[in-house]
Protein backbone atom coordinates (compact mmCIF):
# COMPACT_ATOMS: atom_id res chain seq x y z
CA UNK A 1 0.00 0.00 0.00
CA UNK A 2 2.86 2.14 0.61
CA UNK A 3 4.00 2.24 -2.78
CA UNK A 4 0.81 2.44 -4.18
CA UNK A 5 -0.02 5.93 -1.93
CA UNK A 6 3.25 7.12 -3.21
CA UNK A 7 2.57 6.94 -6.76
CA UNK A 8 -0.92 7.88 -6.33
CA UNK A 9 0.64 11.36 -4.22
CA UNK A 10 3.12 11.66 -6.70
CA UNK A 11 0.66 11.96 -9.57
CA UNK A 12 -1.37 13.95 -7.59
CA UNK A 13 1.69 16.67 -6.84
CA UNK A 14 2.23 16.54 -11.14
CA UNK A 15 -1.28 17.31 -11.80
CA UNK A 16 -1.49 20.30 -9.58
CA UNK A 17 1.90 21.36 -10.66
CA UNK A 18 1.12 21.81 -14.58
CA UNK A 19 1.32 25.16 -15.93
CA UNK A 20 0.26 26.73 -19.34
CA UNK A 21 2.93 26.07 -22.07
CA UNK A 22 3.16 22.39 -20.57
CA UNK A 23 3.28 19.38 -23.18
CA UNK A 24 1.64 16.84 -21.50
CA UNK A 25 0.12 13.15 -22.17
CA UNK A 26 -3.19 12.27 -21.20
CA UNK A 27 -4.40 8.90 -19.75
CA UNK A 28 -5.98 7.90 -22.68
CA UNK A 29 -2.21 8.54 -24.68
CA UNK A 30 -3.40 12.00 -26.48
CA UNK A 31 -0.10 14.31 -26.89
CA UNK A 32 -0.90 18.05 -26.40
CA UNK A 33 0.03 21.28 -24.90
CA UNK A 34 -2.04 23.02 -21.60
CA UNK A 35 -3.23 26.50 -23.15
CA UNK A 36 -5.78 27.11 -20.60
CA UNK A 37 -6.32 25.93 -16.72
CA UNK A 38 -9.92 25.99 -14.65
CA UNK A 39 -8.35 25.69 -11.00
CA UNK A 40 -12.18 26.43 -10.20
CA UNK A 41 -13.35 23.56 -11.62
CA UNK A 42 -9.98 21.42 -12.65
CA UNK A 43 -10.42 21.56 -15.94
CA UNK A 44 -7.28 21.98 -18.25
CA UNK A 45 -7.39 23.24 -22.26
CA UNK A 46 -4.88 20.89 -24.38
CA UNK A 47 -4.38 22.12 -27.59
CA UNK A 48 -3.80 18.66 -29.01
CA UNK A 49 -3.47 19.49 -33.06
CA UNK A 50 -3.22 23.38 -34.46
CA UNK A 51 -6.33 25.46 -33.95
CA UNK A 52 -7.86 22.05 -31.91
CA UNK A 53 -8.70 22.29 -28.56
CA UNK A 54 -10.00 19.95 -25.54
CA UNK A 55 -11.33 20.68 -22.29
CA UNK A 56 -10.50 17.56 -19.91
CA UNK A 57 -10.47 17.10 -16.54
CA UNK A 58 -7.19 17.80 -14.43
CA UNK A 59 -6.91 14.48 -13.64
CA UNK A 60 -6.60 12.97 -17.06
CA UNK A 61 -3.17 14.43 -17.36
CA UNK A 62 -0.86 11.02 -16.89
CA UNK A 63 2.68 12.58 -17.71
CA UNK A 64 3.96 16.15 -18.24
CA UNK A 65 6.80 15.99 -20.63
CA UNK A 66 9.91 18.22 -19.25
CA UNK A 67 11.70 18.64 -22.73
CA UNK A 68 10.72 19.30 -26.47
CA UNK A 69 12.99 16.92 -27.71
CA UNK A 70 11.09 14.12 -25.60
CA UNK A 71 7.80 15.00 -26.48
CA UNK A 72 9.34 15.03 -30.55
CA UNK A 73 11.21 11.36 -29.87
CA UNK A 74 8.05 9.84 -28.65
CA UNK A 75 5.63 11.12 -31.20
CA UNK A 76 8.41 10.24 -34.15
CA UNK A 77 8.76 6.41 -32.43
CA UNK A 78 5.01 6.49 -32.17
CA UNK A 79 3.35 2.85 -33.77
CA UNK A 80 1.01 3.87 -36.94
CA UNK A 81 -2.32 3.53 -36.28
CA UNK A 82 -1.69 3.97 -32.08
Amino acid sequence: HFRRNQRRRAQMEMQSSIEVGDDIVTTAGIYGTITEIDDDYGIVTVEIAPGVEVRLARAAVATRLTDDEEFEDEVEGAEPGS
